[in-house]
């Protein structure tokens, strides 16, 4: 019965996390869950498990990997961001001042083989455009809202519309037309205090793509890099992918070794075969962690170099 309980509380503080925590920064998206439903929890005897991970309910490793090996920013709130907008009843409004948002979902719908078209909001006919993607099922990204997105969506404003199951038509303004379940809606700011009526943030989900440091960080540093040495810049970028990339692979061995174990009927080739492999992955991702290691350290010395220099030039100034 104790498991029980806490299956219900881990899934209401994951439930509450998707509803209420994709707005918040890092900082307090980690109070609201740690501090403000740990006391509601308290409060009405809701038995959870502990520490907190929401993201083992509404994610998994391999799921993350793949994000991330499509140009997530390799950041856990980046992570949460990318769970937020992959599983919220609503469309998501995601803050993006960085672009690292937009450079995933590209990326994750062609890694699927899945069109998606970018347009900006204040685009003549939009809404004939929005049209087109929603009966040809192409995903549709629509950067520039920074205040309400006055067009009549029909039954897409519906706040759970994505969570139900799809029809066959819509409303959709003044007409009714073919509704293909591949379609998928996006809004998009890059205005970090954006500002909407509480109608308009009713009916969709806002998910802070903003609220990492390790996001700035890294675009900093990249900048950096690339005006100090382009090529090892690029270098830096190969290595994290060839770790990213190696990490998925050790996660589908995994999985094929656990498939091949509960088939095996006597000959166990071909589950040697996968923990060899397995085995050579791991070693390869250490190596390639080693590297990158040294890289950082590199960085972070030619940053305080970097700092150095700008301290003397300021004193002689």
């Amino acid at each position: 019965m104790s498991e029980v309980g806490k299956l219900s509380g881990n899934a209401s503080i994951a439930a509450a996390y998707l509803t209420y925590c994709g707005v918040l920064d890092a900082s307090f998206r980690y109070k609201a869950v740690h501090e403000v439903l740990m006391d509601i929890c308290k409060e009405t005897s809701v038995v959870l498990d502990l520490p907190i991970d929401n993201m083992s309910l509404l994610s998994s490793d391999v799921e993350i990997a793949e994000w991330r090996r499509q140009g997530l920013v390799p950041d856990d709130v980046c992570a949460e961001n990318a769970c937020l907008v992959k599983r919220i009843s609503s469309w998501p409004l995601i803050i993006d001042p960085y672009g690292v948002a937009q450079t995933w979902i590209e990326r994750h719908h062609k890694a699927a083989s899945e069109d998606v078209k970018f347009i900006h909001a204040s685009e003549d006919k939009i809404m004939s455009i929005m049209q087109q993607c929603i009966s040809f099922g192409i995903a549709l990204f629509i950067k520039g809202v920074d205040a309400d997105f006055l067009y009549d969506l029909g039954d897409l404003q519906d706040e759970n519309f994505r969570s139900n199951t799809p029809p066959d038509t819509i409303t959709f303004g003044d007409e009714e037309i073919e509704f293909n379940a591949s379609f998928q809606l996006y809004f998009s700011t890059q205005q970090t205090i954006p500002q909407y009526s509480d109608n308009f943030v009713s009916r969709i989900g806002v998910v802070n793509f903003g609220s990492s440091a390790a996001v700035l960080e890294r675009h900093l540093t990249a900048r950096l890099l690339n005006i100090a040495d382009k090529e090892r810049a690029l270098s830096c970028v190969d290595l994290f992918q060839r770790e990213l990339d190696l990490q998925v692979r050790i996660q589908r061995n995994q999985h094929r070794l656990v498939d091949a174990l509960c088939e095996i009927e006597g000959n166990v080739v071909e589950s040697v075969s996968a923990l060899n492999e397995i085995k050579g992955l791991r070693e390869e991702v250490g190596r390639t962690k080693k590297v990158l290691e040294s890289q950082r350290k590199e960085r972070e010395r030619m940053l305080k170099d970097m700092a150095e220099h700008i301290e003397v030039m300021r004193k002689k100034s």
